[in-house]
């Protein structure tokens, strides 16, 4: 996902913000010039080869019909900004990239780091331009099955009207909380001496200043944490989900599972966007959303499994703790590498060993974010299951299933109602069942269908579709109480406690005795 190299990029810049290091080039020679100069240059080169590649993958696949032609062309993408986000790293960290964009046009607040940022983001969008002839012909492809099937009409969108929404999504999900915490920490920055003139003429000892400093950033962070979902929303074209069997089943599966959450929401957005995503992690700054490419892809039973596992998401809280867990990771790593540079009577506290610290901890914390995302999103599936299981609706009913599960009537459900135990035996536990798990299983298949998605392709966020699928079937006839996974699912959130907990002791320990 492009937000993962958006992500790293931020950090990156803020590293290079904090220090320069004894070996980087000093911006203010004449040096600057050509380092403004050579790393634009090298992105360009590595657009080029992008270009290329993706060019001679779609002659090939009007040629012979290449199937695996947008799943090349998707690993050269990723392989690519793989490549241009350490040559940013270099240029940051080595060859001090920013400090050189200073030294032209000063320190305006979030002025020089959108600038030193504005290449590596022009770079990612690159990658969708040069990809697109072949999503072109693919979305084509899908033009013609869906007039053969009278099934709805996929928008093809031109070239630029793609990358631009695709840019609106995938860029502005990360660089807008960055960018409203970058101006914060600028703010204050700039406000410390006016704070501690402030501290010291109510006789505050020196420790406040830094306790005080520390609070209003953690204030500033939360605010932006909650508040920015809203303002992505704004930039998206979304619009609720007017009535129909989509709303239907939508609104189905929150009486049985009610969730505090703003929607459904419809995100206007291309043909090859199919998703469902819950925005932000407090109401009313909550949404759910739903591309217009899944409402028309997905028959109403298998849209409920999908909605049951965006609300599995909020009822579960795994937002908050996917943010706790990387959280606790960071902290975790931070303390060992510190008790790694005592050991060697190394300063904890220079420019470059911070630096080190960061990027020793960044594999860290990835493994961390992607071992707690792929079982959140397993727990999800689950929780989906359970909850379709609960349910009985002609509306969820389809040819597969109506030997195996007879239609009932509607009949008023009652919030988090378990299903009735067997009039024949009462002992019997509720149980999910078969047409619930493979609604949602048809529903995974359906999107890697449309998406041209290889099931079992890996992702680090949520592991491959096939396995999500092989775990799915493994939970037909399962009780409806505590599964495995969720029982992994708490110990995930024990440890990130306990790990919070240990990191943050340090600090309120020393925060006490100075006071």
């Amino acid at each position: 996902m492009v937000q993962i190299y958006l992500i790293a990029t931020c950090v990156i810049l803020a590293l290079a913000s904090r220090g320069t290091p004894r070996s980087a080039i000093d911006p203010s020679t004449d040096a600057s010039s050509w380092i403004l100069a050579a790393f634009p240059a090298a992105l360009i080169i590595l657009a080029a080869i992008n270009s290329i590649a993706c060019a001679r993958f779609a002659v090939r696949m009007d040629r012979t019909g290449w199937a695996e032609a947008g799943w090349r062309a998707a690993r050269v993408v990723v392989n690519l900004r793989f490549v241009a986000l350490a040559a940013f790293a270099l240029a940051c960290l080595a060859l001090n990239w920013p400090a050189a964009i200073r030294a032209q046009i000063g320190n305006p607040i979030l002025i020089d780091e959108a600038l030193a940022a504005a290449p590596m983001i022009a770079f990612l969008a690159w990658g969708w331009w040069a990809a697109h002839p072949i999503e072109r012909r693919m979305s084509e492809a899908r033009l013609y099955r869906a007039l053969s099937e009278a099934l709805p009409i996929p928008d093809l969108a031109t070239r630029t009207a793609s990358v631009l929404q695709r840019a609106r999504e995938s860029l502005g999900l990360v660089l807008i909380p960055a960018a409203l915490a970058t101006a914060a920490h600028e703010c204050l920055t700039r406000a410390t001496p006016s704070i501690a003139h402030y501290l010291a003429a109510r006789g505050a000892p020196p420790p406040a200043l830094e306790a005080s400093l520390a609070a209003l950033w953690l204030v500033a962070i939360a605010l932006v944490f909650v508040l920015a979902p809203a303002l992505i929303r704004r930039t998206w074209d979304a619009s609720p989900l007017g009535p129909g069997p989509s709303r239907d089943a939508i609104d189905l599966v929150l009486r049985v599972r009610p969730a505090r959450v703003r929607g459904p929401l419809l995100l206007d957005t291309h043909a090859s966007s199919i998703n469902a995503l819950v925005l932000g992690t407090l109401f009313p700054f909550r949404y759910m959303l739903f591309t217009r490419p899944l409402l028309e892809a997905l028959p109403p039973r298998e849209l409920a499994a999908v909605a049951a596992h965006e609300i599995g998401h909020i009822r579960l809280a795994h937002i908050p703790w996917l943010c706790a867990a990387v959280f606790a990771a960071a902290l975790a790593s931070s303390w060992l590498l510190i008790a790694v540079a005592t050991a060697f009577q190394l300063d904890p506290a220079s420019d470059r060993a911070t630096i080190a610290f960061a990027l020793s901890s960044l594999p860290i914390i990835a493994l961390v974010f992607g071992f707690v995302s792929r079982r959140f999103e397993w727990q999800a599936d689950a929780f989906a299951a359970k909850a379709l299981s609960q349910i009985s609706s002609p509306l969820l009913a389809s040819a597969p299933y109506a030997a195996a599960a007879p239609v009932q009537p509607d009949a008023p459900v009652q919030p988090d109602a378990p299903t009735p135990p067997s009039s024949s035996n009462p002992s019997v536990r509720p149980r999910i069942t078969a047409h619930a798990t493979l609604a949602l299983v048809d529903a995974l298949q359906t999107v890697a269908d449309v998406a041209g998605v290889r099931v079992d392709a890996r992702s680090f966020r949520h592991g491959s579709i096939a396995y999500r699928q092989s775990r799915l079937r493994a939970l037909v006839d399962a009780p409806l109480g505590t599964l495995p996974i969720d029982r992994i699912c708490r110990a995930v959130k024990i440890v990130a406690s306990l790990a919070l907990l240990a990191g943050i002791a340090p600090f309120a320990i020393e925060l006490a005795a100075a006071f």
